[in-house]
Formats: C-alpha cells, sequence, structure tokens
C-alpha cells in the first residue's frame, strides 16, 4: 500500500513538473512573439516614415526600448536588399544616431553592429560609397579641408568603446577603402583603428583628388609619383543630387537644415 502511494505521488510530482515546464514554455514562446512583433512594428515605422525628421523621431523611441537592440541588428542586417529608401534609414542611422558618450543611444552596444556592417560590406561591396554620398549630400557638399578636419583630433577620454567606427567607415566610404572595416570581429580598440585609419588617411591627403561622377576621393598617382600636391579646385567636393547612388525612389527628401 506504501509503494502504491509512492508511486502515485511521484507520478504527480512528474506530471507537476513537465505541466510547470509547458507553461514556462508556452511563456517563453509567447514573449519570443511579442518582441519579434514589437521588432516588426519598430521596422515598419522607419521604412514608413517619409522625411529624416520622421525617422529621428522613430529612432528616438527606437534606441531606448527594451527591443531596441535586436531592432538595431535587424536593420544593419537587411542594408543592402531592400531598396533606397532602406538603405537610407540604415546611413542616416550610422552617422546620426550610432552610440556615443553624449548621444542618446546608450542602451545600444555597438560591438555586435560592426561585423554585422562589415559582413554586409563583404556581401556587396557596392554599399560601400553610400555613408559618404549621404554625408556629401546632407551638408550639401562638405570643402575638402572640412572634411579632413576630424583627423586632426582625437575623441578624447569621455567616449565609449566602438564610437568612432562611423569615422572609420566616411573615411574608407570616401577614398572607396574596405579594407579599413573589414573584420569579422569588433576591433579591440576602435581608438586604435582610428588613429591608423586617419593616419593612412593623411598619408594621402595631398594626392586626393575628388571625383564627381563617383562622388569620391581617388590617388592621382602621377601626383603622388611626382611628389607634387593637388590644388584646392581638385580636391573640393560638390554634393551629390541623391541622398544615395542609384536612387530609385520618385522623390528626394528634403535636406536637413543647416543649423
Amino acid at each position: 500500500m506504501l509503494l502504491r502511494s509512492l508511486s502515485v505521488s511521484l507520478v504527480a510530482g512528474l506530471i507537476f513538473i513537465s505541466g510547470c515546464g509547458i507553461i514556462k514554455t508556452s511563456g517563453e514562446t509567447r514573449v519570443a512573439f511579442e518582441s519579434r512583433d514589437q521588432i516588426d512594428e519598430q521596422l515598419d515605422r522607419l521604412l514608413e516614415s517619409s522625411s529624416l525628421e520622421e525617422i529621428d523621431t522613430a529612432f528616438d523611441e527606437i534606441l531606448p526600448s527594451k527591443n531596441g537592440q535586436k531592432t538595431i541588428e535587424r536593420l544593419l542586417a537587411g542594408w543592402g536588399k531592400h531598396g533606397s529608401w532602406y538603405d537610407l534609414v540604415v546611413v542616416h542611422y550610422i552617422w546620426t544616431h550610432w552610440p556615443s558618450y553624449y548621444g542618446r543611444s546608450d542602451k545600444i552596444d555597438p560591438a555586435p553592429l560592426m561585423p554585422l556592417i562589415a559582413a554586409r560590406l563583404n556581401e556587396q561591396p557596392e554599399l560601400l560609397p553610400q555613408l559618404y554620398w549621404y554625408v556629401q549630400w546632407k551638408f550639401d557638399g562638405l570643402s575638402f579641408p572640412m572634411f579632413c578636419r576630424p583627423c586632426e583630433s582625437t575623441f578624447g577620454c569621455c567616449r565609449v568603446d566602438g564610437e568612432e567606427f562611423p569615422m572609420i567607415l566616411l573615411f574608407a566610404s570616401a577614398i572607396r577603402d574596405r579594407h579599413l572595416v573589414d573584420y569579422d570581429d569588433p576591433p579591440r580598440s576602435t581608438a586604435r583603428a582610428w588613429r591608423e585609419a586617419s593616419l593612412y588617411f593623411q598619408s594621402l591627403r595631398p594626392f586626393l583628388r575628388y571625383d564627381p561622377e563617383k562622388v569620391a576621393y581617388v590617388v592621382d598617382e602621377a601626383a603622388q609619383h611626382e611628389g607634387r600636391y593637388l590644388t584646392p579646385g581638385e580636391q573640393d567636393a560638390m554634393a551629390p543630387l541623391s541622398p544615395l547612388p542609384k536612387w530609385d525612389m520618385a522623390g528626394v527628401p528634403e535636406r536637413p537644415k543647416k543649423k
């Protein structure tokens, strides 16, 4: 009789434990679906925006949210796969909302974002020109000295790891040199990577000629061979008419107002 009672108790206990597992699994599944739905809604809001101001408003709400990190990772993973407006949202995020010490993106970890971007550039090298093209369009053309000014300074002690990445990508984009951001894992120090990138750019600086068709800087090999520095007129850039190369939208968004 005692053995039978123990057996019944054991079976009941196993059923209870199993039931708890089912409840727990069901709860985790529900949370996962809710998280995925929220990420989808956040991405939809970004892509349904019709101006840079609306994109900024959407990011201001997305970045501090519980699923902000996953939404940004999903956004970057789709770079180059969904048309010009999608790509505009991506480069606008990189340039305007990337995590920084003084920014509002303190809940976003840049470490997993950098390999995602590098992977997309490896798969679609034609995406590399987009950031520089966008910055030139956004600021209605940057003079060469203004563009080079960040090379003359550092980010200082008040920074977050990975904060320098957009500048590294910008210079890589300007001279179409993917090796500056070609890594499978985040660099141990983006501060060091930035110093190396800026020194490399400065070594080429006297011989970089602006190519208005490419919206990029190319090395003038003849001038480099002769040791002849190019004139300001040969280096000054012009703003492109569209925010990105191969723009596939009917209209062009309004440039941000200059402050």
